[in-house]
């Protein structure tokens, strides 16, 4: 399989290649297309990696489901594992009622598919409800900050759970290793499942960002062979945009 990931040079955004294994140069083609075309957005919403099966994931595969979304990586020592005990207790007790489990690792370069399959065998053999899922890591630190507000680094994420609700809103944060919070996201899902249509507040939400997003500017920088300007000149050159700004989170866990 081929993945798009997004690099920047001088002035051009190029598309490269990484490779990963997929049943068929079909398959290849039409994940590679899917996967340009999501990596190519101004703004995350929904999102497209790679199951641990090998096969295509994309989010709105989710719609009309309630979901729990998680950052770690298979390295990890302590924390990620101690994270995914938890989730593991979750869905045990949620994934009966249609709660859906996904775990999108920070690591991608080390986290293969197989390794992801040795990694998630750990914890659970359903791969249709409890995801483990691997990209280009670029395009993963963008999916934790523009569509979950989560920070997200080279082995390093927020130890909070996002809930997500059937039209792919993120409904609310907890974190795993409080008790009390736990209880609330079990509460938050439950209230979900019951929704029948989506909060007018969350379709203003969608139709503003995507106003800001129409109007975004978006200045490349110089190239280096352009003509040297006086430094009161730099100010001038500076871009502006009315893209949101993804809010930073202080809580991670990093490899120890």
């Amino acid at each position: 399989m081929y993945m798009a990931t997004r690099s920047t040079t001088g002035d051009d955004i190029q598309l490269n290649k990484v490779s990963y294994n997929l049943a068929s140069d079909e398959d290849a083609a039409d994940a590679l297309k899917e996967m340009e075309t999501a990596q190519d957005t101004k703004w995350v919403e929904d999102f497209s990696l790679v199951r641990r099966t090998n096969d295509g994931f994309d989010s709105s595969e989710l719609r009309g489901k309630v979901w729990v979304t998680s950052f770690f990586f298979a390295s990890c020592p302590s924390s990620c594992r101690q994270q995914n005990q938890t989730i593991g207790t979750l869905y045990r007790s949620l994934a009966k009622d249609g709660i859906q489990f996904v775990c999108i690792t920070v690591d991608p370069e080390n986290d293969t598919t197989e390794r992801l399959r040795e990694y998630a065998d750990n914890f659970t053999s359903d791969v249709k409800n409890w995801m483990f899922l691997t990209g280009e890591y670029e395009y993963i630190r963008r999916i934790g900050s523009e569509k979950f507000q989560m920070a997200v680094g080279p082995q390093t994420h927020s130890s909070k759970l996002a809930v997500v609700d059937k039209w792919g809103n993120v409904r609310g944060q907890f974190s795993w290793d409080d008790d009390s919070e736990l209880i609330a996201l079990k509460e938050l899902t439950s209230e979900l499942s019951s929704e029948t249509e989506e909060l007018q507040e969350y379709i203003d939400k969608r139709e503003q960002l995507h106003e800001n997003l129409e109007n975004t500017i978006i200045v490349a920088p110089e190239s280096d062979d352009s003509p040297d300007e006086s430094s009161g000149a730099d100010s001038d050159a500076a871009a502006t945009s009315d893209t949101p700004e993804a809010s930073e989170e202080t809580e991670s866990d990093t490899a120890e």
